[in-house]
């Protein structure tokens, strides 16, 4: 069986903040020597760069975008997603967001269909306060725009990374989930069957995000108002969900024939 490769120190040495000092004392960013035909990115506020937009979501806060401004594209943060720094990592300029191409357009380096405020599972949408496209519905576009796109590149050699689950968890009561049941198995295997439909439509490298610690950001914070530090039953959550993430990309790695299943654990990162 092949063993799963993780990143996880990595996190700020490969993907987030690496830098290397150059004679001149700079800080410039890391760039890899590895090269990839496209990059296509799944998943959800963390990572959209503008789709909620052309969902007609307003901005909700002026701080957005203040350090980092790209035309036609807008974030839940005044800088860089994951996304991009995993972009620029391997030589390639912003993503595009799917839903900013044109009919006309045909996607060169990859896309973004990423969708603020929707999760892994279709249910989460009924219960959102925007506009979204859940997992299921990104997977299609993205079928979609592969079939139909006029440029020519390996998909197999192409990178997938998703980054998805936080909003499941967030909403994880409305859904009617039972506290009894562990939340790694109640997300993580919707997510293997999703994982699997990217496999059937060409994919065989996929980078795949757990979750940071819910409980520990400052909205879950000032709206639980916890006793401890954090709010241990969200990051109890994520918790399981990761704790079940590596056996089940290890089990997809090995069973889904040329395919490579990279970890990416953010949690350790906070």
């Amino acid at each position: 069986m092949m063993k799963l490769a993780y990143i996880s120190f990595l996190l700020c040495h490969f993907l987030l903040v690496n830098y290397s000092h150059v004679a001149s004392d700079r800080l410039r960013p890391f760039k890899s020597n590895i090269s990839i035909p496209a990059l296509f990115v799944f998943g959800d506020s963390w990572v959209d760069n503008g789709n909620g937009k052309y969902l007609g979501n307003p901005n909700p806060s002026s701080a957005y975008g203040v350090d980092f401004r790209v035309d036609n594209q807008s974030r839940a943060t005044n800088g860089k997603t994951m996304a991009d720094f995993i972009a620029q990592t391997f030589g390639m300029p912003c993503l595009p967001p799917f839903l900013s191409l044109k009919k006309s357009e045909s996607i060169q380096f990859g896309a973004n269909y990423a969708s603020a405020g929707c999760g892994i599972l279709p249910d989460i949408k009924q219960y959102t306060f925007v506009n979204c496209m859940d997992l299921d519905e990104q997977i299609m576009l993205f079928k979609s725009s592969v079939k139909n796109s006029r440029n020519s590149f390996d998909l197999s050699k192409s990178l997938i990374f998703i980054n998805m689950g936080q909003n499941d968890m967030d909403l994880n009561k409305k859904l009617g989930y039972d506290a009894s049941h562990d939340m790694g198995q109640y997300l993580a295997e919707p997510l293997s069957k999703r994982l699997q439909m990217l496999y059937d439509l060409g994919g065989r490298k996929f980078l795949v995000s757990n979750v940071l610690p819910l409980g520990c950001r400052p909205f879950s914070i000032s709206q639980e108002k916890p006793t401890t530090r954090c709010v241990e039953r969200l990051n109890t959550l994520a918790s399981q969900f990761n704790n079940y993430l590596p056996q089940m990309l290890e089990d997809l790695q090995s069973t889904l024939l040329g395919s490579n299943f990279v970890l990416l654990d953010v949690y350790k990162g906070f």
